[in-house]
């Protein structure tokens, strides 16, 4: 997270990973204050993140879930995401990375994860 701080740090803005620490991470959450929204640490935070992704040697896959469409192009963008899959109701969208362990592009029928 991103502190900010005279009297003691407060936390500002947060990104997430939940993993096994070898081959697969999920971005749970990211949050920015809305009093620091607009003040570059969203796209630092994703630099960040995607920092950690690029040095994870056995990742195979980076997941996140977002139910809004700008999102889901924003990640696409910042992070290389693509989309995975979608909810039935077309409301929700899975986004995945591929990681050096990998093939890029979206997983076939005959993947074996």
């Amino acid at each position: 997270g991103q502190y900010l701080g005279k009297k003691g740090p407060e936390l500002v803005g947060l990104a997430r990973i939940v993993t096994d620490y070898v081959t697969i991470g999920y971005l749970a959450d990211i949050y920015v204050l809305p009093s620091h929204q607009g003040k570059g640490l969203a796209p630092w935070l994703m630099e960040c993140l995607n920092e950690i992704l690029d040095e994870w040697p056995d990742l195979r896959r980076f997941l996140l879930l977002t139910s809004s469409p700008q999102a889901s192009k924003l990640y696409e963008q910042a992070l290389g995401t693509f989309e995975w899959g979608q909810s039935h109701s077309g409301k929700l969208y899975l986004l995945e990375k591929r990681g050096p362990v990998m093939p890029d592009g979206p997983a076939d029928a005959d993947d074996e994860d």
